[in-house]
C-alpha cells in the first residue's frame, strides 16, 4: 500500500518518533535495572558480610530467634517476649516483619506480652524493605523491558519504510 507525499511525510513522523521514543524508554529502563541491580547486590553482599562478622563474635553464645533459630545477640534483639507464656521467646526484626506489619505486638509463640527495641525494629525492617522494594522494582522493570521488546519486534516486522520510494509498506512477518 503506498501513501501519497503529505500522508506518507507524516507517517514517516510518526513512525520515526515512536521508534526513537521506544527506544530512549528501553535505554533508560536498562540504566535504571543496572543501577538498582548494582544496589541490590551491594545491600546483600553487605548484609551478609555483617551477619557474618556477627555470627563468629557470638560463637554459640545467646539464645536463638524461634523463628530462623539463628542466635540472636543483643545488639541484633529486635523483640522478645515477657516470659509469662511459655518461655522468653527472642526474635531479630528481619524475622518479624511480616508480623508485626499486621499489627500483631504479642509473642508470636506463646502469644504473651512483649519487649520491643523501637529503634532496632524500625532499623532492620526499613533495611529489609528497602532491599524488597528494590526487588520489586526489578521485576517491574523486567517486564516494561520485555514489553517494549515485543512492541519494537511487532513494530520492525510489520512496517517497511522505502526510503528511495518514500514509501511506508506494512507488511506481515513471513
Amino acid at each position: 500500500l503506498s501513501l501519497h507525499t503529505n500522508q506518507h511525510s507524516f507517517c514517516c513522523f510518526v513512525v520515526v518518533v515512536v521508534v526513537v521514543a521506544v527506544v530512549v524508554v528501553v535505554v533508560v529502563v536498562v540504566l535504571v535495572l543496572v543501577v538498582f541491580l548494582i544496589l541490590f547486590f551491594f545491600a546483600m553482599a553487605t548484609s551478609s558480610d555483617a551477619a557474618a562478622e556477627e555470627q563468629e563474635d557470638q560463637g554459640d553464645q545467646g539464645e536463638q530467634c524461634t523463628i530462623c533459630l539463628e542466635v540472636v545477640s543483643a545488639e541484633a534483639e529486635a523483640m522478645h517476649c515477657m516470659g509469662t507464656g511459655a518461655g522468653r521467646h527472642r526474635f531479630h526484626g528481619l524475622c518479624l516483619r511480616g508480623w508485626v506489619l499486621r499489627g500483631q505486638l504479642t509473642c508470636p509463640n506463646c502469644r504473651g506480652p512483649v519487649e520491643v527495641h523501637s529503634e532496632r525494629l524500625a532499623s532492620q525492617m526499613a533495611d529489609e524493605s528497602g532491599v524488597a522494594l528494590v526487588q520489586e522494582f526489578t521485576t517491574h522493570c523486567l517486564c516494561v523491558v520485555c514489553c517494549l521488546f515485543i512492541v519494537c519486534c511487532f513494530l520492525g516486522c510489520f512496517l517497511t519504510i522505502n526510503n528511495e520510494e518514500n514509501t511506508v509498506y506494512f507488511t506481515g512477518c513471513f
